[in-house]
């Protein structure tokens, strides 16, 4: 039988496609929204020719990939909430994979290490098999975690975006010349503006949004995607008392680049990645540490 193995971002594929095809070979396809039209097409009239793809990695779109004779969906990181397409035709990637399991008394998989809630509690109650992972991949231990309050760091002075122990912490690791990767949930530059004189923020005029600040001199929104023009006034109460508040992965790029000059830096998000190879790139080259200044300089880059 087919497998169809779903994972919740395009950037996750890279790594994933290259494993299985060590094992598989021609024998996987792939599908996503970074194809074209025309590769995508040729992916699904191949899935209903005589020979078709074995296995078929894919993000959430994916579901619907005619496997004629599927037999197993794996649904990696599970719990996350990319699988609910919010655009128009709306559907939960789950209900969708459970739905043509039925039809063909196939096997569903949920894999996560931190599961949404309705699926732990469907596992606990024996609505479905929970199966348990008890070891570390090798036994490796849990990395230490440090909690850095930030108001701290704003009582002793300091007012950038980068906490003293991180600062630190980045500095030790590139004088031993190994790589860094760090994560932030928000991208653009400011992730919302405020008059300070009345209070208003920012939305979007089609679906209320708020409206994100981008260093291309636009307000943008991360839904639909519209931009808008910054204002000179506040439009609600006409104060040019407009401050913009909030950090995003372009404003973290610029004070990484401000501290850390000898670093070489890049960014991976959605305003980094809209071409087809963008994320295989990225992760390809900080994988090949292709990031190096120079032949005499081993310095690695900070990815964010």
């Amino acid at each position: 039988k087919q497998v169809l193995y779903l994972l919740p971002e395009i950037a996750l594929t890279v790594q994933i496609m290259q494993r299985l095809k060590k094992v598989f070979g021609n024998r996987l396809g792939i599908y996503h929204s970074k194809y074209s039209d025309a590769e995508r097409v040729e992916i699904w009239n191949k899935q209903l020719s005589d020979t078709p793809y074995d296995v078929i990695l894919g993000a959430r779109s994916a579901v619907f990939a005619p496997l004629e004779n599927i037999g197993l969906i794996i649904m990696d990181e599970e719990h996350d909430f990319s699988y609910k397409q919010e655009e128009s035709p709306k559907y939960n990637t789950v209900n969708v994979a459970q739905q043509r399991l039925k039809l063909s008394n196939g096997l569903l998989l949920l894999g996560s290490a931190t599961p949404a809630l309705n699926t732990y509690f469907a596992a606990l109650n024996k609505k479905i098999t929970l199966l348990k992972l008890s070891q570390r991949i090798d036994n490796s231990v849990l990395p230490a975690v440090t909690l850095v309050d930030m108001r701290d760091e704003l009582k002793k002075g300091r007012r950038k975006i980068i906490s003293h122990d991180l600062h630190k912490l980045i500095s030790s690791t590139l004088a031993v010349n190994e790589q860094i990767i760090l994560l932030l949930n928000r991208r653009g530059f400011s992730t919302f503006i405020l008059c300070r004189e009345c209070g208003y923020v920012m939305t979007c005029d089609s679906c209320a949004a708020t409206l994100v600040y981008h260093n291309s001199g636009k307000l943008q929104c991360h839904y639909c995607h519209k931009p808008k023009v910054i204002p000179d006034i506040c439009p609600k109460c006409s104060s040019r008392y407009i401050k913009y508040f909030g950090t995003g992965t372009q404003r973290l790029e610029e004070e990484l680049q401000k501290e850390f000059p000898q670093a070489k830096i890049a960014r991976m998000d959605y305003d980094t990645t809209k071409g087809k190879f963008s994320h295989d790139k990225i992760i390809n080259d900080f994988k090949e540490k292709k990031f190096e200044l120079g032949s005499n300089n081993n310095t690695k880059p900070v990815l964010s």
